[in-house]
């Protein structure tokens, strides 16, 4: 349990300062200022709707992966060829990401 909480606490200060960047990086790029709530609710709504969106993707790719009949007790095994498509798509929107993020004009 100890080594949980180790992750936990590493985990909380990483996400954190991510967060506190990417916060920042959105306020320095916004396109005028007279509108930055508007332009802050478009991004979050950019951010969230991914989130979303995300679970429903995810068993949709594990389900093409393969998966066995339900056992007795009601839980479905996904093949391995699932989970490596479904982290194969996450690494490619990763770095399509950060190709993408080199447009925004501010960041450099």
């Amino acid at each position: 349990m100890e080594a949980v909480y180790a992750v936990a606490v590493i985990y909380g200060l990483a996400f954190g300062a991510y967060y506190s960047v990417d916060w920042a990086l959105g306020c320095d790029v916004l396109p005028n200022r007279q509108d930055a709530g508007k332009d802050m609710g478009v991004w979050h709504i950019a951010m969230v709707l991914p989130q979303s969106l995300a679970p429903f993707l995810s068993g949709l790719l594990l389900t093409l992966g393969g998966s066995k009949a339900p056992s007795s007790a009601g839980v479905t095994h996904y093949a391995l060829s699932g989970y490596l498509m479904l982290f194969c798509v996450a690494a490619g929107l990763l770095a399509l990401s950060a190709l993408l993020l080199r447009n925004v004009r501010g960041v450099r």
